[in-house]
């Protein structure tokens, strides 16, 4: 679980400004939430299948 954590808050560093004008330009605070989330999963995923 703490990879995740790792990954997925790099991407939210890496994002932040992009969030932000998506947030202000209407979007979902959900729908934002999850975009993040499946791409953070993504790459767990695309790094966990690498390593075996």
């Amino acid at each position: 679980m703490a990879g995740f954590h790792g990954v997925l808050m790099m991407v939210v560093v890496q994002r932040t400004r992009e969030l932000a004008i998506r947030v202000a330009l209407g979007a979902r605070r959900n729908r934002v939430r999850w975009m993040v989330l499946g791409q953070g999963l993504r790459l767990v995923a695309a790094g966990a299948l690498r390593s075996e």
